[in-house]
């Protein structure tokens, strides 16, 4: 699934986006995503899994707040409050909690932390 959300990413055309600092942004949060998303790839299980999504969660986040989302409607920030002493964060389109962290053996633990509505300004700046 890593790579097909990579391969996805490859799509983006960050091209679109107006001026040198905006592509330069998203060039940073892009590679971060791309590396994040290589070695979850090849991570062994759900424990070495946790770090690298995560690595990727969090650029995803900041890309949609600079950038926004085309057609995306609302995308929720969650977050899971138990994830090995500290609170992981993904987003998710759906209110209802699907945490990516934990598994099928708590697949609903968490909370909606913030509604992020944006739609993608192509400026380098989220509405």
């Amino acid at each position: 699934m890593a790579l097909a959300v990579d391969a996805a990413l490859h799509e983006v055309d960050g091209t679109q986006l107006k001026g040198a600092a905006a592509r330069q942004d998203w060039n940073g949060q892009a590679q971060t995503m791309h590396q994040a998303l290589s070695a979850l790839a090849l991570a062994p299980g759900l424990d070495g899994q946790r770090r690298h999504f995560e690595s990727f969660s969090d650029a995803l986040t900041q890309s949609v707040r600079a950038f926004g989302v085309d057609g995306a409607g609302l995308v929720h920030r969650a977050v899971c409050p138990m994830v090995q002493g500290r609170e992981g964060y993904w987003l998710q389109a759906r209110e209802e909690i699907t945490n990516p962290y934990l598994g099928k053996a708590m697949q609903s633990c968490g909370s909606i932390t913030e509604t992020l509505a944006l739609e993608a300004s192509h400026d380098g700046h989220g509405s």
